[in-house]
């Protein structure tokens, strides 16, 4: 009854002894291989088929699998004898019996999805081309656009006609912070996370900034944050968010607090605060007095590394965001 199950599952499955060589397997097993009998593979290693850029990681999963006593979702490549390539996906449990240890191995094709990830991944290439294509169009009209603007404002006398000149430059202002709203948003997650040292990022932060007349307090030692590429762009956008809100703020501070589950980063400064019934809002998409996007896309970028932030500072007494960091996802290297 076990063997027939087996026999008839759309399951590779092999066993392997305490040294990892085959005891056993089914059908399908022996077509992911390109083997077509069991005499050919009983007694030989996996390794003899796995490819060979495969050949460390699967030592290494083998190793871990001996400690653990499992491994759960490691892809890798199988070449057959004609040289094909045959992608698996393979989870193995480690039996413990009298007549010694087994491994029960189960592989599944996965050529299909890998061949939807490989489709996937190129129309998005493709997208991006064309999205960074339409980008540079677009601000390069918006630029000359702002260039025609400045000469029509030397050569009208008309105050009123002036007027008008200056709300185009508003509406232009907005387009051009839109689109690169988009093209931030658009990259947000396209590379993977990285540790990154807070104080390190802050500093690049500004100095895109004029933050000369600002007294910068930072106590952050050590402290590096497993956060989006984006992080900086984040910072930026606080610190922007300061510099055009906090009015009268003359100091900014950074610090941290460690708890036993998570840690919160700081961010404060001396200014006049926000009102208490805007605290709510001020991360949704539209709200505020630019486009609305900033302190939006500042949260959306933390919450890929699953961090939250929100504003508890006293409304003419400076605002103060909280930004609360998962455990795992930060360290002080003196620490």
């Amino acid at each position: 009854m076990h063997r027939s199950l087996v026999d008839i599952t759309d399951t590779g499955y092999v066993v392997l002894d305490s040294q990892g060589l085959i005891i056993d397997a089914n059908e399908v097993y022996l077509k992911l291989t390109g083997r077509a009998s069991l005499a050919e593979i009983a007694g030989h290693s996996v390794t003899e088929w796995t490819a060979p850029y495969d050949l460390e990681r699967n030592a290494r999963e083998v190793e871990k699998c001996l400690k653990t006593g499992h491994v759960r979702g490691l892809e890798l490549d199988y070449v057959r004898p004609d040289g094909t390539f045959q992608p698996i996906e393979i989870n193995a449990t480690i039996f413990h019996s009298g007549d010694g240890d087994v491994i029960l191995t189960l592989c599944r094709d996965i050529s299909t999805r890998k061949q939807t990830d490989v489709a996937l991944q190129q129309a998005r290439n493709k997208l991006n081309l064309l999205n960074a294509v339409t980008f540079q169009d677009i601000q390069t009209a918006a630029f000359s656009l702002s260039a025609y603007q400045e000469l029509v404002k030397t050569a009208i006398a008309d105050p009123k006609a002036r007027s008008y000149v200056a709300k185009q430059e508003i509406f232009l202002k907005k387009m051009v912070d839109t689109l690169d709203f988009a093209k931030n948003y658009q990259e947000m997650g396209m590379h993977p996370p990285r540790w990154q040292n807070v104080r390190q990022v802050f500093l690049y932060a500004i100095s895109h900034l004029d933050f000369l007349h600002m007294k910068q307090n930072l106590q952050l030692g050590t402290l590096e944050i497993f956060a989006d590429p984006l992080f900086e762009k984040a910072l930026f956008n606080i610190m922007e968010n300061v510099l055009a809100h906090g009015v009268s703020a003359t100091e900014v501070t950074l610090r941290y607090e460690e708890k036993p589950d998570h840690l919160t980063l700081f961010i404060e400064d001396n200014g006049v605060g926000i009102p208490a019934e805007e605290k709510n809002m001020i991360f949704d998409r539209g709200y505020g007095k630019g486009t609305g996007l900033g302190l939006f896309l500042v949260r959306e970028v933390l919450s890929i590394t699953g961090m939250t932030i929100k504003e508890t500072g006293m409304s003419k007494r400076g605002t103060r965001f909280e930004i609360t960091v998962p455990k795992g996802m930060y360290h002080n290297q003196a620490g």
